[in-house]
């Protein structure tokens, strides 16, 4: 921090299983405005967390415009207003995680797993906001709802949603373990808003999403199938899409034999 700070161009870290990294230390690197990507992971277990807060997510809002990938696993001190903070400054993001620390974990100061993470504010925001993002998983979000009234109302705004249709590149989408998670909310916002840029979306551990309901998502996008390692669907082998090809070729052929011996049988230059 204090070789960035003396003119020492650092424009990644990453910190994995360091859970005794305070709020201080990360806060005092969240103001290196040369960073471009930042992952802090915590390996589930044992009730460690990661320090990240919101206060980190203001100052890099403020000093680290140039962000493009975000990561955040075993989180527990993230709540909409930092977020929100991180989402609307910094518009080069493509890539975005936030994983929250699982429901059972608590910190040392009493903090409800309803009142932690990101809730349906955050997705929005994340949509209209970064036109650059191309992936984004949202682990253990337990506020997280996509509620039929509020997150659909406000996703299908005229505006809202014309922006985001012409905007919009994402392709990886994932909610994990976001046991709340609204069904209706979610076949809205897969086969409406995100129809034509999404290619793989990943839902387990969501109790409200079921087999069927993927099942009649992707039997709407040709060349879709369920995923082979989670729950959710992904594109399929471009290989089927070239066998469609050469067949439609060859039934076009041999119609178009059919049709000339047919009809012009009698032309003697046929």
């Amino acid at each position: 921090v204090v070789s960035a700070k003396e003119g020492l161009l650092l424009e990644s870290y990453t910190l994995s299983d360091m859970p005794l990294l305070t709020d201080l230390s990360l806060n005092e690197m969240s103001k290196i405005a040369t960073l471009t990507e930042i992952i802090i992971n915590i390996t589930p277990g044992e009730g460690k967390h990661s320090h990240v807060t919101d206060r980190m997510q203001r100052l890099l809002g403020r000093h680290c415009k140039k962000l493009a990938k975000v990561v955040y696993t075993g989180a527990l001190w993230l709540t909409d207003a930092g977020l929100l903070s991180l989402v609307n400054n910094c518009k080069d993001l493509s890539n975005l995680c936030i994983g929250m620390a699982h429901k059972t974990i608590t910190g040392t100061i009493g903090f409800s797993i309803m009142e932690r993470g990101p809730t349906d504010k955050v997705l929005v925001a994340c949509l209209q906001k970064l036109t650059k993002l191309k992936t984004l998983k949202i682990i253990n979000a337990y506020r997280l709802q996509l509620s039929k009234n509020k997150f659909v109302h406000d996703i299908l705004n005229p505006n809202v949603l014309s922006k985001i249709l012409k905007e919009c590149v994402l392709d990886d989408l994932g909610f994990v373990n976001c046991e709340n998670l609204k069904v209706d909310g979610f076949k809205k916002l897969i086969s409406t808003v995100l129809q034509a840029s999404i290619r793989v979306v990943d839902v387990s551990g969501c109790p409200n999403v079921t087999h069927s309901d993927i099942s009649e998502i992707i039997s709407a996008k040709p060349y879709y199938g369920f995923s082979n390692t989670h729950n959710g669907f992904a594109p399929l082998h471009k290989k089927f899409k070239l066998q469609d090809e050469f067949t439609t070729r060859l039934n076009r052929r041999t119609a178009m034999c059919i049709h000339i011996a047919r009809y012009y049988r009698g032309d003697k230059g046929r």
